[in-house]
């Protein structure tokens, strides 16, 4: 017979369902919900007084729905076979059944992700982020209705964010410099770090993969992979040991001057890039962005002072050569006929 078991972790009272199969031990954690780890238990014993019986696991066809712990794997494995990384996205997969449990689909409804949103400890933000894998893993389930027999919504309602301005803070080239050299001075190893993410615009905790002469950073966020060749500076910073140090961090960023954070080195590899006079195009690859917009909106605006070409989408298509100083002037301009 299956009974409920209770464990104390570090957020809290959480369930385990237990089972004996063949002398061996089986368990299955509920999360925090008490409710469904009672129905599990109920609905194992169900099924082992029926298999004595000799009668079928159920009444209806078998096996006619996925729950969520299937669901994982088949979106993870989709994830895989489209190229994008996974790290992140098992870890959204761990906190939805460690909160919801291993669920039916069908009982996967708004007032189960209403108490989901309630029990999880963490902004908007992050549960518009959890919500979404499970929609994206939830219309998968839908292409797929003959093999999981979901056929309920595949997109639900997510929180109401605070909007406000992106915080986006980037170094100028002398600026970048000047960082980069305490670094040097205080903590050689994350010197090395920062500057591979300067020169590959490269996402904090990211990890690329060096083959073949070609330093490749998988698909992140849905956007596309990219790939620098080995050469040069690059490859002097690879041979070099690399790593992370919080308080030289700290100590480097209060020396300099300028509150940036460690995803600001992003931002400041699209700004070098733009002072470089690269196009749009080029910045997009450099970020591995799906839409030039993001490159163009968020990343080079962070300096007035940009005055090197750089390439702005029209408003209609196509591509236009605009120095950052004329788009200064016209800013000016506009505020004066305000005023």
């Amino acid at each position: 017979m299956a009974f409920v078991r209770t464990r104390r972790g570090k957020r809290g009272v959480y369930y385990l369902v237990v089972d004996y199969v063949g002398g061996r031990k089986i368990s299955r954690s509920a999360g925090r919900n008490r409710a469904l780890a009672h129905r599990w238990a109920g609905k194992l014993t169900e099924l082992k007084v029926r298999r004595r019986a000799g009668l079928p696991d159920s009444d209806g066809p078998a096996g006619s729905h996925w729950t969520l712990a299937t669901l994982r794997d088949r979106d993870l494995a989709d994830a895989a076979a489209r190229g994008l990384e996974l790290r992140a996205r098992e870890r959204r997969w761990r906190i939805i059944l460690r909160y919801l449990g291993d669920l039916p689909l069908d009982a996967l409804t708004s007032s189960a992700l209403d108490a989901f949103a309630r029990q999880r400890t963490a902004g908007p933000a992050t549960i518009n982020r959890d919500l979404s894998v499970l929609s994206a893993a939830l219309r998968l389930a839908r292409r797929l209705r003959a093999e999981s027999g979901y056929e309920g919504r595949p997109d639900f309602p997510h929180l109401e964010e605070r909007r406000g301005r992106k915080r986006a803070i980037a170094l100028d080239p002398e600026q970048a410099a000047r960082f980069v050299g305490i670094c040097w001075r205080l903590h050689p190893r994350l010197a090395a770090q920062v500057e591979l993410m300067l020169l590959t615009a490269q996402r904090p905790r990211q990890r690329p993969i060096e083959r073949d002469g070609v330093l490749y950073y998988p698909a992140q966020k849905g956007g596309n992979p990219r790939s620098f060749p080995i050469t040069g500076r690059l490859a002097e910073i690879l041979a070099l040991p690399r790593g992370w140090s919080r308080r030289a961090w700290t100590a480097a960023v209060r020396e300099l001057g300028i509150p940036i954070r460690p995803y600001d080195l992003r931002h400041t590899a699209a700004t070098l890039a733009g002072y470089e006079g690269r196009s749009v195009p080029a910045i997009q690859e450099l970020l591995g962005h799906r839409s030039p917009r993001m490159a163009s909106e968020v990343y080079l605006h962070v300096h007035p002072r940009l005055t090197a070409p750089v390439a702005l989408p029209r408003a209609n298509s196509g591509l236009t050569e605009v120095t950052r100083e004329t788009r200064v002037i016209r800013l000016e301009e506009a505020r004066r006929r305000k005023q």
